[in-house]
């Protein structure tokens, strides 16, 4: 098993060195993962800090890829398209991983191997490292109910997730015309599609809000949230119409 880690910058300094020390941490065998920087030309820091880690220290396996494009999942799609790698995992260059959390998570994806999506919890935390909450609350897994929820609303984060690579062949890219929710859209698809996915009840990264934050953007949040909403509707629409046909086939039953 082979895992890429995925990590997309831009005038990302200031948190830079937590990221990725936070990888580096997790003492993982070069020979087993990868950390890759897409950086959008960043005019700050950024690239001195990525080369000083790929150049300085020999366990961490950084490869870095300076494009052009446009916006994260852009960049994503752009690795995507031309990785080997079995499975996939993004870390955003302001998050950080718990120590020593993705070998344990690897040993629990060896031994349910078959499953092609795993998914954890973050803790998020504010500019500066105070817990706020964790995300999401642990009664949401109760069983029968969490991919009932999944298809409906994303409640996932790409940094608590590993999921098989080839999903992308058969699901697709995520979507570059959405700027904040297309990696929620993207889950939610595979939810719909039923594919194997296993819970892993641990805390696997920390998740940062800060005001400069592409996830706390108001402007992009206001736009796509009616996105999101208009689909949440249809589907507990959808839902509701399935329900009512099972208990009136029940009904006349009796």
């Amino acid at each position: 098993m082979k895992l890429s880690i995925i990590t997309c910058t831009y005038n990302s300094e200031q948190y830079l060195t937590q990221c990725i020390d936070s990888v580096i941490s997790q003492n993982l065998d070069k020979d087993i993962y990868e950390h890759i920087f897409i950086d959008w030309n960043s005019t700050d820091k950024t690239m001195d800090i990525l080369k000083k880690y790929q150049f300085d220290n020999s366990t961490s396996n950084i490869i870095i890829i300076q494009k052009d494009p446009k916006w994260i999942y852009p960049a994503m799609n752009q690795w995507i398209r031309v990785s080997q790698w079995e499975y996939i995992t993004f870390l955003n260059s302001d998050d950080y991983y718990n120590d020593y959390v993705l070998a344990d998570y690897l040993y629990f994806i060896e031994d349910d191997w078959n499953k092609e999506l795993y998914y954890g919890i973050n803790n998020i935390v504010d500019s500066k490292w105070n817990f706020l909450h964790e995300y999401p609350n642990r009664s949401i897994y109760k069983k029968g109910l969490k991919t009932y929820i999944l298809a409906m609303a994303c409640y996932i984060f790409q940094s608590n997730t590993l999921y098989k690579r080839n999903l992308h062949s058969e699901y697709w890219l995520y979507n570059e015309n959405l700027k904040l929710v297309s990696d929620a859209e993207f889950f939610i698809r595979l939810a719909k599609a039923k594919i194997s996915n296993r819970f892993y009840n641990k805390i696997i990264a920390n998740f940062r809000m800060h005001d400069w934050s592409s996830s706390n953007n108001s402007k992009l949040q206001t736009k796509e949230f009616e996105i999101v909403k208009i689909a949440i509707f249809w589907k507990i629409l959808w839902t509701m119409m399935n329900i009512a046909y099972v208990l009136a086939k029940r009904i006349l039953k009796k």
